[in-house]
């Protein structure tokens, strides 16, 4: 099966639109502190100083995570356009996400199968970051698309980079072909095979 009509490759040449999805964002949204963390941590590691620090199961305002991965995209990678950054950031975040107690225990059972990574990723996005919406529709054996509604965080370029680093963590490699719908909602097709 082709690409189905509609998908193209991420455009990380998208330029910062945080200041428009913010005022969207309902007040009443959050996400898990580990992933806040994980942007100051990946800092770190670049000689970036973002400051902070971060519990890994408290919720926090989702505008906060939005604004601290708006200015880690710039100061990590500031030779980077901004879509490309966050594409960035978010490959990094699967595999830290996937070491720490909440992901060891979520993805135990998927036993590096990016398959079945894939089947519970719905939940992982339900006890991560809320209203957040995730859905996975098989294809074939090798084939999904991921469906992002009320996901604020990127979904077209971040969620990409989640995506794609699921992958690099299973072993698996493979095309990743989005729609963006709108600033809160995109399509991911995946189609992967063994490295």
């Amino acid at each position: 099966m082709g690409v189905p009509f509609g998908f193209t490759e991420p455009n990380f040449d998208d330029g910062d639109d945080t200041d428009e999805r913010l005022p969207r964002i309902p007040k009443d949204a959050w996400v898990r502190g580990m992933f806040l963390q994980e942007i100051v941590d990946e800092g770190r590691t670049r000689g970036v100083d973002l400051g902070g620090s971060f519990t890994a199961f408290h919720k926090y305002p989702l505008d906060q995570f939005m604004r601290l991965l708006q200015r880690g995209a710039h100061e990590i990678y500031p030779d980077l356009p901004f879509g490309r950054a966050l594409y960035e950031l978010g490959r990094v975040s699967y595999p830290n996400f996937a070491k720490s107690l909440a992901g060891k225990a979520l993805f135990a059972v998927a036993a590096g199968s990016f398959r079945r990574f894939l089947e519970l990723s719905t939940r992982g996005y339900e006890v991560t970051t809320g209203p957040a919406k995730v859905t996975t529709r098989f294809l074939s054996s090798t084939e999904a698309i991921v469906t992002y509604r009320q996901v604020w965080a990127y979904p077209a370029t971040y969620q990409v980079g989640v995506a794609a680093g699921a992958m690099e963590t299973t072993g698996v490699t493979g095309e990743l072909r989005v729609q963006r719908l709108d600033l809160d909602q995109a399509d991911l097709y995946i189609r992967w095979r063994r490295r």
